[in-house]
């Protein structure tokens, strides 16, 4: 662990550690002049706080306030790595609460988390921001809000390099990106993705919602890219709302003209 608990970081105190992934350690951390909670979130590489793209990009993100989207109030250096300072969420990813609760959820309220998740990608689609990463673990449910999906580290792809790891903790990941959720094109030349290659994650967010397991199961490279290119998605359930399904279906074919040109294309979908 970089950080101790109850460590100071300026003028905030480490409380708990929340997890690590292959490009950052997260910790909660209190401001007690505020009275206030926050996900600390240090990225592994000390190279990237001297990078001045990471500065530039960083601004950007900064900027960005959405309901949908987990929002970063500041960007700092800590023991000479780069750092955001997060709104702290208390809730379960996607991940886990597909796992948990899909199948027994109710549909309506996957169907507001679906809303969200849509209204929050666009949102930072207006703004020239991709997410790049958009998996169910980079999607939070307040646990007193589930209905209010949150989404995590929009851009944060980008500002790590096209050649940057991302990790989930749960899953394997290659490249830039999430194994399972990475459009195709995004696998073989991440620096040319558009805006279709984040719809290709929504069309895998949106089957993992409504089955209750991931769209493409398989944690290799190779084996996940092979399924992409031939839509060897899972089976989609007879109980799948045919809106879901027929978004599902044009999200996820390999031919990225193919696919909705934006999120109001595929909002429209859904019916």
């Amino acid at each position: 662990m970089i950080l101790d608990l109850e460590e100071r970081v300026d003028d905030l105190v480490v409380e708990a550690f929340l997890g690590r992934g292959g490009a950052a350690e997260v910790y909660r951390v209190a401001d007690p002049r505020q009275g206030r909670r926050f996900a600390l979130k240090i990225l592994v590489d000390r190279a990237l706080a001297k990078s001045s793209r990471f500065s530039t990009e960083a601004g950007v993100l900064i900027q960005l306030r959405h309901p949908n989207i987990v929002p970063c109030y500041a960007f700092m250096v800590v023991k000479e790595r780069p750092a955001m300072l997060l709104e702290y969420v208390d809730g379960f990813t996607l991940h886990t609460w597909a796992q948990t609760h899909g199948l027994d959820a109710d549909v309506d309220l996957k169907w507001r988390i679906l809303h969200g998740i849509l209204d929050g990608v666009a949102y930072a689609h207006a703004r020239d921001v991709l997410h790049r990463d958009l998996s169910s673990g980079n999607v939070i449910l307040p646990r007193e809000q589930p209905g209010t999906a949150r989404v995590l580290d929009f851009g944060l792809a980008k500002l790590l390099g096209t050649d940057a790891v991302v990790l989930h903790q749960t899953r394997s990941h290659v490249g830039m990106g999430t194994i399972g959720y990475i459009a195709p094109e995004q696998m073989t030349d991440a620096k040319r993705v558009d805006a279709r290659a984040d719809l290709w994650s929504v069309g895998c967010l949106a089957y993992e919602l409504f089955a209750g397991s991931p769209a493409f199961p398989q944690t290799d490279y190779v084996a996940a890219l092979n399924a992409a290119w031939r839509r060897g998605y899972a089976t989609i359930p007879a109980d799948m709302p045919p809106g879901v399904a027929a978004l599902v279906r044009a999200c996820l074919d390999p031919d990225r003209e193919k696919r909705p040109r934006d999120c109001v294309a595929a909002r429209s979908m859904l019916g």
